[in-house]
C-alpha cells in the first residue's frame, strides 16, 4: 500500500482545515493552500501513473543531452 492510498486527498484536506482552523487563518490563505495542495497532488498522481507505465524521467546526463 502507497502514500497516496494509506492518505487519500479528503482526509488530508480535512486535517489541513482543522490544523488551519485553530490558528484562524483567514479565509483567502486557506483557499490558497487547498489549491495549492490539490495541485501537488495531482503532480505526484500524474507522475506515480507514468511510472507505473515505465516512463522513465528526465535524467540530468539526458537534459544536457537535448540542450547540446
Amino acid at each position: 500500500m502507497d502514500e497516496m492510498e494509506r492518505y487519500p486527498l479528503h482526509c488530508i484536506i480535512a486535517s489541513v482545515l482543522f490544523i488551519l482552523e485553530l490558528f484562524r487563518c483567514p479565509l483567502w490563505f486557506i483557499c490558497l493552500f487547498l489549491l495549492e495542495l490539490c495541485i501537488l497532488y495531482f503532480i505526484v498522481s500524474v507522475a506515480k501513473s507514468l511510472n507505473d507505465e515505465g516512463v522513465e524521467p528526465f535524467s540530468r546526463t539526458q537534459c544536457a543531452r537535448h540542450k547540446q
